[in-house]
């Protein structure tokens, strides 16, 4: 039996108003008739339970159920406020959850968190909330036994929810030692569904497209957050209501967008598809043997089973060239990891073993800046690669824009003798500090240098000639050392801001009349703090750094424990987290950091390679675990007993600590 939905007519057998429609289905005043046509129509047209008839009338097959959607279900639509998106370096700021239950609102949590760490500032100007907020809030771990007390029992809720799920579910396992499973709703893959029209379907777009009141004031905040979700989250019900689903499985299910049919199997492979599906779906590094279980290809990835099956279910033609090399493969080998490093490290290995192309790229990115500070008066340049040739090496940088940048800035700033480069059948050159005043056509702004220019091969700088140019007989050497020594300090962050007058009067001295006016100066170091700082570069050159990095190893259960001395990995072990062994590691940290010094003339070229890897993750903050800087003069009871310490204590994950 068909039932009638909207029984007024205009003139031309249509429906008088969609906003009818949604008042009698959304339960709203607000939304204006274009609003409400935009919503509702393609929810009606692909909608099996709704028809028109002759006259355009829309009709519901079977009369819509007039109790609340699942009124026996409670939902807690949660909302965080973070200093960064990736647990565990990146903590909580704020917490947030309103209750929702027979499509009211009849709870809510809230609470500011200390996160232990510094909110950048970019996040500050996002939610607002800065470090003097936070500063005599409590921590997370003792908070979160109050908010998974909330939440316990109900369905959980929120926009994008998976973000928010992993902190929550991250910390309560390592703070807390719980494991939660709750059943978990997200609004934005709902509204992806349901509203095919919104375009656009982040908070703010949303709610205006279904004219929810929304308080910009609120506006990433986790409790305004929060509640501007409950009322998207009370709209889809209805909708889903008359769907016909019966059941919170039945949403849950409805949320997930149907799956792509996969492409074909590619042909001539000879690998089982079977094989394929058992794959681990965790992150972590692959190889796949041939018939002598040679590797043929070896790669890393997030989603092991997802990347693994793209190479043998090509989706483009490229793709599928490439699965014509993969015929011999014979047997797939995977290993699941849960640290950045460790997938990056054991991806470079298996990459060496490998008798063919490989997924996993070496490290190095765009290169590396270099003090030459074995030479008289050290240059600042570019180079691809780590060599530990007494010079300092900073980086690596993951774009060839950013070196350039940064160099360019140091030479705005500090009057050093560049490196040029010269082209095959080029004589050397000497690139000097511009002249105040010049008029030359073309030059650099007065006191700056012209970045060097870009390699012709993307991705990587130049490899052409370089001249060493004799010094700036304008500089006597002792002034000029003093520059270098400055400019080192500034670029690994032991430079005080106090100190910023005095480099500014050493800086004219060493310029002299050649140089910019004291402002431009000035503005030229606050720029060149900020691409510091932007590009992480505040810690000790690569080679000179003595590290002990803790991480995960196979699962969160497990840690690796990595010895770095002089920038390069030289030992490493593996235990289980709750119970370290603590002679052992007492025993490596003797051998490592306390044992006869050797300098390291001419390291393999897979140690430069894997220095590089420690390089680019500890400037990338991807850390999982904590790394320790051992500074000179600490005897091995004080490594030893910091590093227990923090293994014991969970907030140490995804910091970097200084002993």
């Amino acid at each position: 039996m068909e039932h009638l939905l909207h029984p007024k007519l205009n003139e031309e057998g249509k429906p008088v108003s969609y906003s009818a429609i949604a008042k009698k289905i959304l339960k709203t005043e607000q939304m204006s008739e274009e609003a409400s046509r935009a919503v509702l129509e393609p929810f009606l047209q692909s909608n099996p339970n709704f028809i028109q008839d002759e006259k355009g009338r829309w009709k519901t097959v079977e009369p819509m159920t007039r109790s609340r959607f699942l009124p026996d279900v409670t939902f807690s639509v949660v909302d965080i406020e973070t200093t960064g998106g990736r647990p565990p370096q990146h903590r909580v700021t704020e917490l947030a959850a309103v209750k929702v239950k027979d499509g009211k609102v009849i709870d809510e949590y809230h609470m500011l968190v200390n996160p232990g760490r510094e909110i950048p500032w970019s996040v500050v100007r996002l939610t607002g909330i800065t470090d003097a907020m936070v500063a005599d809030q409590p921590d997370l771990i003792d908070v979160l036994p109050a908010f998974l007390e909330f939440i316990d029992n109900t369905v959980f809720v929120a926009h994008c929810a998976n973000f928010d799920f992993h902190f929550i579910r991250y910390f309560a396992s390592e703070y807390l030692d719980r494991e939660i499973s709750p059943e978990v709703l997200c609004t934005f893959k709902l509204a992806q569904r349901l509203l095919p029209k919104a375009g656009r379907y982040n908070l703010g777009e949303l709610s205006s497209f279904l004219s929810i009141p929304d308080d910009e004031n609120d506006r990433h905040r986790a409790l305004g957050d929060s509640k501007t979700t409950a009322q998207i989250l009370i709209c889809f019900l209805r909708m889903l209501q008359t769907l016909g689903l019966e059941s919170l499985q039945g949403v849950i299910d409805y949320q997930d967008a149907p799956a792509k049919e996969l492409p074909p199997l590619a042909d001539g492979i000879l690998i089982d598809p079977a094989t394929l599906d058992d794959l681990p779906t965790e992150r972590g590094v692959f190889r796949l043997l041939n018939a002598k279980s040679e590797t043929v290809y070896s790669g890393k990835a997030p989603d092991i089973q997802k990347a693994v099956r793209d190479l043998f279910y090509p989706k483009n033609r490229s793709a599928s060239k490439f699965a014509q090399k993969l015929r011999i493969v014979r047997k797939i080998d995977a290993h699941p990891l849960e640290s950045e490093l460790g997938i990056s490290l054991q991806a470079a290995r298996l990459r060496r073993e490998s008798i063919g192309m490989n997924g996993a790229m070496p490290a190095g990115g765009a290169g590396f800046l270099k003090l030459s500070l074995n030479s008289k008066y050290p240059r600042g340049y570019a180079v691809n690669h780590l060599t530990m040739d007494g010079s300092a090496y900073y980086g690596p940088f993951r774009k060839q824009a950013q070196l350039r940048d940064l160099l360019g800035a140091i030479h705005s700033v500090f009057p050093l003798r560049r490196v040029v480069r010269t082209g095959k059948d080029s004589s050397p050159q000497e690139s000097v500090p511009t002249p105040k005043g010049s008029k030359k056509k073309g030059s650099p702004p007065q006191g700056s240098v012209p970045p060097p220019k870009s390699s012709k091969k993307k991705g990587s700088p130049s490899r052409e000639a370089r001249a060493e140019s004799p010094a700036n007989p304008d500089i006597p050497e002792e002034l000029y050392g003093q520059l270098i020594e400055r400019l080192q300090r500034m670029l690994e962050g032991r430079m005080r801001r106090t100190s910023e007058g005095s480099l500014l009067a050493l800086l004219e001295q060493a310029w002299g009349k050649k140089g910019p006016s004291p402002a431009q100066l000035s503005r030229n170091l606050k720029r060149l703090r900020h691409l510091v700082q932007t590009h992480s570069l505040s810690s000790p050159s690569v080679e000179r750094r003595n590290l002990l990095i803790v991480e995960p190893g196979e699962n969160m259960s497990r840690r690796v424990c990595y010895f770095v001395r002089g920038g390069l990995l030289v030992d490493e072990m593996e235990f289980e987290k709750n119970s370290p062994p603590v002679d052992e590691l007492g025993a490596r940290i003797q051998a490592v950091f306390f044992g006869e010094e050797t300098t390291h003339t001419n390291p393999s070229k897979d140690a430069l390679e894997e220095a590089a890897i420690i390089a680019a993750w500890l400037r990338r903050e991807l850390m999982d675990g904590f790394a320790m800087n051992i500074s000179p003069g600490k005897d091995i009871e004080e490594v030893l007993q910091s590093l227990l310490r923090a293994l014991g204590d969970p907030r140490a994950a995804g910091t970097k600590i200084s002993i």
